[in-house]
């Protein structure tokens, strides 16, 4: 029971790490963006739409290029969002907080907008993509960590990107 509790907790962490970890680079600079949820809204469907494509185009999919594409339209969306944040501030000096708030709501209601979209492409009746081809290839774990009892369970039974974040 324990460990559910541990692993739901990471895996709930893990973007928080993540977006305040930007957050702390950008401060550094000194900017104050308070745009980083709509950032990374923007960023998680454009992955989601990323994924969607590729599982749509082809029966078979592979396990890398799932990964590749997923995290390349993540950042490309994440990048636009960015540099639109950055243009406003830098070039235009724009009101930091006033430009971070807006690009909350606006990526918050562009991921809306295409996540429903999304749903709407899917012809469902119940409003909700599956990835779960993609989904499976981010959960791939270390082969071992089944074997190892309660630590196994806690510390390595997590994707990789779990990892990744942790070490950045």
């Amino acid at each position: 029971m324990i460990s559910v509790i541990i692993k739901r907790a990471v895996m709930q962490g893990i973007p928080l790490l993540l977006g305040s970890t930007g957050e702390i680079l950008t401060e550094k600079s000194g900017n104050l963006n308070l745009g980083i949820p709509g950032i990374m809204y923007v960023g998680a469907i454009s992955g989601v739409a990323g994924a969607f494509m590729y599982e749509q185009s082809t029966a078979n999919i592979n396990p890398f290029a799932a990964i590749a594409i997923t995290l390349m339209s993540c950042l490309i969306g994440s990048l636009i969002m960015g540099l639109i944040y950055c243009f406003l501030t830098v070039t235009l000096r724009a009101n930091q907080n006033v430009t971070g708030l807006a690009l909350t709501t606006f990526g918050i209601g562009i991921g809306n907008f295409f996540g429903g979209s999304l749903i709407t492409l899917t012809k469902s009746d119940i409003p909700s993509i599956s990835l779960s081809r993609t989904s499976n290839a981010f959960k791939m774990t270390l082969p071992f960590a089944g074997k190892l009892g309660l630590f196994g369970d806690i510390v390595l039974s997590y994707g990789f990107l779990t990892y990744t974040a942790i070490i950045i």
